[in-house]
């Protein structure tokens, strides 16, 4: 398994290379749905990465990690492309839908073929993933209304797009809390593991649950900017929503389904 610091850092390059395309690349469909519709594919790349640290690809030839996500990718953009140009050719709105169904379809597959791979798993275990998928909203509902308050401007523009980037990096939180702190496998999500080396060098050693705080704070001063950015550059603030929601969420994803099912 890749060290954290060097998927931290991995992460923060891929995520920036994504934003200065949005600000390059001006004719890019990005918008609030955009966002919101890339869920379906993060959770689904997080199950791809569990199955494949599981062995459920091995013996497929040229099969990694890195392949795997990168064809997700590809299909989701290739998907994502055609139908925002069919839509636009017989002017039908809406098109980010058909991203957020294939999404969906494509997590639906994933997620049932880990439970059929993982041995018996028991009701209790996996009421983990349903508190995770509730308390990271529920959580991160009221930072946002306190920014809302604050920044005006950035929710006015990101709007539930902002919304969701909060609720992912909470979930990235919650699901680390519930790996280290519940089920015991040492295992962090991206955005805490950052949070964790920064606690470390203050010196300080917070739980998993006590950092969800600091989840939240990022979260909200994250939007808050890429709010302020998308003022000027409306698909730049998106992207950068949309490359924080799927660090958080998809690590989260994949932290939380591994410590359930296998952990």
């Amino acid at each position: 398994m890749v060290e954290p610091t060097v998927q931290l850092v991995a992460a923060v390059a891929v995520g920036a290379l994504a934003v200065a395309v949005a600000g390059w690349v001006e004719s890019l469909p990005f918008s609030e749905a955009t966002v919101l519709a890339t869920g379906p594919w993060t959770v689904a790349a997080g199950g791809v990465v569990v199955a494949a640290e599981v062995g459920v690809y091995d013996g497929v030839p040229f099969v990694t990690v890195p392949t795997l996500l990168v064809s997700l990718l590809v299909v989701a953009l290739g998907i994502w492309f055609a139908f925002t140009g069919i839509a636009e050719l017989r002017k039908r709105p809406h098109s980010e839908r058909y991203l957020a169904a294939s999404g969906t379809g494509t997590a639906a597959v994933v997620l049932g073929g880990l439970l059929y791979t993982a041995p018996a798993v028991s009701a209790v275990r996996l009421a983990w993933i349903a508190l995770a998928v509730v308390a990271a909203p529920v959580v991160a509902v009221g930072p946002y209304f306190v920014l809302s308050l604050v920044y005006t401007d950035a929710v006015a523009r990101l709007r539930f797009a902002g919304l969701y980037a909060v609720a992912a990096v909470v979930f990235d939180g919650v699901a680390s809390a519930i790996a280290t702190e519940t089920l015991g496998t040492g295992r962090e999500a991206l955005v805490t593991s950052g949070l964790s080396l920064t606690a470390e060098a203050a010196g300080v050693s917070p739980s998993g649950w006590q950092l969800l705080a600091a989840h939240a704070f990022v979260g909200v001063v994250a939007v808050a900017a890429f709010g302020r950015i998308g003022r000027w550059r409306p698909a730049v603030g998106y992207a950068g929503a949309a490359v924080l929601s799927v660090t958080a969420l998809g690590s989260g994803t994949a932290v939380l389904l591994s410590a359930v099912l296998f952990g």
